[in-house]
């Protein structure tokens, strides 16, 4: 796999004589890039209503495929000229870096190398090695002497592979480079040495280093590589050698890494107002209400190659409103937002869809409230300082008991917020109710997060039992995490029972409360009834006979718990060892971006014209020169900055100062943004961790006149991830009862 990394391309023009240059490695179907596409905030309101109207759209591409040596191994032999004249045609060597370029390219498990160093006779020869190491120590000793014998070198490195000890088939093949005109008895002569080899299918590469196009010398190396099934290539000077042993070595390669990948995003008619793109588009064209956005060769943003290896991603992101209102409304148009993508040689055309996102647009004339979800939280403005001084370079209802006869029965089971304090009017709250539910408007429990700190949820449930209420041992409730996986479980007690005595009247008026003021948190079990009584009505009046407890337990979730629908059941255990089966219901814990920073400035100090300056943070909070922020909601976040251009204004149309960022020692920075642009800072923070971030400060052109330059940036968190992964799963393994769990239950 390669490394990606930020490099200077050099061109190189490799000058090509009697066969047309291609790159020369098998081609392949490359293979598809992972696409993944998200809308943060998934709600906003309809365009022109106010409030959060936009969603920013981000693309994210992650390369793929891989470079392999085909099947046969490799036995290569360098055949490389030592003659006097490479003391000015290569006085540098180039000819052995590009050599042992190559072998640090073979495997040494299967693939084996020699070298022959020739002139007018062998200087010295080392056979065929696994042995790389010491194979490019011999390569580093070819030197600058003697005349050209191209007949004595091409037989010596025919030999050597004649002497090949290998078991099985490989790819023999033979590297001749030569930089002059000298012996060489020509194919269809007598004792030809290209003809030698092309009989015993051995496959040579010829190199001609500064050789004169048209000359005899080009035309000799010529017939060696057309006669064994080569090829020739004409290197103008040494500097282009390694460029040509590289696309030798890409003959025995297999490419499936894709190239040339365009990123073609079409969005839906009712999605407006696109902008605010990072990085710009190469193109932006609505035709009746369908915007097609265009990002071309998207492997260039990231280190200049046209190439999208495994190891590299890119992001690409825009704002969008919506003049449509609806739940889940599809982004693109799925099937004409695709990526286009090619082999290495500009073959084997292919494509993959743009996955789909879904948006929730509101009207919020139509809504009492919004409070389901906290999709970002911007902190700031943080003040920027910088002083130039120089120039430089560089929850649903659901479940249900079955009855199992004799055992107890759970009739009913809600949760409350017990965080949310009694409100007067508010339009999101029932009148003078108890606001128990953060949405009341919404199906099902919403609770609330206390950022930084723990809610507590109250669980409640009716229960009797066959024998009389006295026979109920044990009520308890288990949780699970939206994922599915077991959270903990506790005990619930009767409400208003002291040792003997039992007071019902906090049982009733819990009861009419809840039906009065939250009836949609009830779940409600099966049991058999008075014909013509509804359950409430049986639920009222065993309560009143004091025939049923209403049991009550609490517990806390901390902000560090992930957000999502937590699925809980109810169960219960007589004294005649008999359980009943779950009540189950869901309660969904809303997801809320929320993070804390300690530095309220940052200062870049003293900066110099032209040289990137950066301010470095620390993973500890209360260190206000080091800058640190931490996650104190309940999802995952990812981060966007913008600042304003600190006085430094533009020349022309364009900007004075630019900008980069970075989340942690390890995270990747933002690439140059420019100021009052919004730029997606790379990587995610966890629940309830602490990191740093770093800052960095480029002024193209500034004023050194002793006067600070100062300015803002506002940091924003959002949601990271997909509603799905918040959604408990249908079915999940039940705890085990007493095993792993917080109260061992009798045997």
């Amino acid at each position: 796999m390669k490394e990606k990394t930020i490099s200077i391309i050099v061109v190189l023009t490799l000058v090509i004589a009697a066969l047309a240059i291609v790159p020369i490695n098998v081609s392949a179907q490359p293979a598809n890039p992972t696409v993944t596409k998200t809308a943060s905030p998934s709600t906003i309101n309809i365009a022109g209503s106010g409030g959060i109207e936009e969603t920013t759209v981000t693309i994210t591409v992650t390369g793929a495929g891989s470079e392999e040596t085909l099947g046969n191994p490799l036995d290569v032999v360098f055949a490389i000229d030592s003659t006097g004249s490479m003391d000015w045609n290569d006085p540098s060597g180039l000819r052995r870096t590009a050599a042992k370029n190559f072998v640090d390219k073979m495997d040494a498990a299967r693939d084996q190398g020699g070298v022959v160093s020739w002139d007018s006779q062998i200087d010295f020869t080392y056979g065929l090695t696994s042995d790389f190491p010491t194979l490019k120590s011999y390569i580093d000793m070819v030197d600058a002497y003697g005349d050209t014998n191209l007949n004595v070198g091409l037989f010596s490195a025919i030999n050597m592979l004649d002497l090949n000890t290998r078991i099985g088939p490989s790819n023999e093949t033979i590297i001749f480079l030569s930089d002059g005109d000298g012996i060489y008895n020509k194919s269809g002569t007598p004792e030809s040495p290209a003809d030698d080899a092309a009989s015993k299918g051995y496959v040579v590469y010829t190199i001609g280093l500064k050789i004169t196009p048209g000359s005899q010398a080009e035309t000799d190396l010529m017939d060696i590589a057309t006669t064994t099934g080569g090829q020739y290539f004409s290197s103008p000077d040494a500097s282009s050698l390694d460029a040509i042993f590289s696309l030798i070595f890409d003959a025995f390669v297999e490419n499936t890494i894709p190239y040339n990948v365009d990123v073609i995003e079409v969005t839906k008619g009712y999605i407006i107002d696109e902008g605010s793109f990072n990085p710009a588009p190469n193109s932006v064209v609505t035709v009746a209400d369908i915007t097609t956005i265009t990002w071309l060769n998207i492997g260039m943003l990231n280190d200049g190659n046209p190439d999208l290896s495994p190891d590299e991603t890119v992001i690409l992101s825009f704002n969008a409103k919506s003049n449509q209102k609806g739940n889940n409304l599809e982004v693109d148009v799925f099937g004409e937002a695709i990526i286009n993508f090619e082999d290495y040689q500009g073959g084997n055309p292919a494509s993959v869809d743009i996955p789909q996102a879904f948006i929730t647009v509101i009207d919020p004339s139509d809504e009492p409230c919004e409070c389901c979800w906290d999709d970002h939280n911007c902190v700031g403005p943080v003040n920027t300082i910088a002083n130039v001084v120089g120039t430089g370079s560089g929850g649903d209802s659901g479940g249900g008991d079955t009855l199992i006869d004799g055992a107890p029965i759970i009739k009913c089971k809600w949760e409350y917020d017990q965080n949310i304090l009694l409100k007067g009017f508010d339009p999101c709250c029932i009148p003078d109710c108890v606001y128990h539910d953060a949405c009341p408007f919404e199906p099902g429990l919403q609770v609330k997060p206390v950022l930084g700190e723990d809610v507590t949820v109250g669980y409640y449930a009716i229960v009797t039992d066959p024998q009389g209420v006295g026979h109920i041992d044990h009520v308890y409730a288990d949780v699970w995490h939206p994922n599915g996986e077991f959270k903990y479980q506790f005990e619930l007690f009767p409400i208003g029972l002291s040792g003997e005595a039992y007071d019902k009247t906090q049982a009733l008026d819990t009861w009419n409360h809840v039906i009065t003021c939250h009836a949609d948190l009830i779940t409600y079990g099966e049991w058999e009834r008075p014909e013509g009584w509804t359950k409430d009505q049986d639920i009222l009046d065993e309560l009143e006979e004091e025939d049923a407890y209403l049991y009550y337990g609490e517990r806390v979730i901390s902000y560090c718990q992930p957000a999502g629908e937590y699925t809980v059941g109810i169960i219960a255990y007589d004294g005649l060892d008999m359980w009943c089966e779950y009540l189950m219901n869901k309660f969904w814990y809303i997801p809320t971006a929320a993070v804390e920073i300690d530095f309220d400035t940052v200062n870049y100090d003293d900066v110099v014209e032209s040289v990137w300056q950066q301010v470095g943070g620390d993973k500890y909070m209360d260190t206000p020169l080091l800058p640190t922020v931490k996650n104190i909601g309940n999802v995952p976040v990812y981060f966007t900055i913008t600042q304003d251009d600190m006085g430094f204004g533009k020349t022309g149309d364009l900007w004075n100062v630019e900008y980069k960022a970075r989340l942690g020692k390890d995270g990747d920075f933002t690439l140059p943004y420019k100021p009052n642009d919004e730029a997606i800072i790379p990587g995610f923070l966890g629940m309830c961790i602490e990191e740093k971030f770093d800052f960095l400060i480029h002024v193209i052109k500034g004023f050194p006149d002793g006067i600070p330059n100062e300015g803002t940036m506002t940091i924003c968190a959002h949601i990271h991830g997909n509603q799905d992964d918040w959604i408990s799963p249908m079915e999940f393994d039940p705890a085990p009862l007493g095993i792993d769990q917080n109260i061992l239950l009798p045997p």
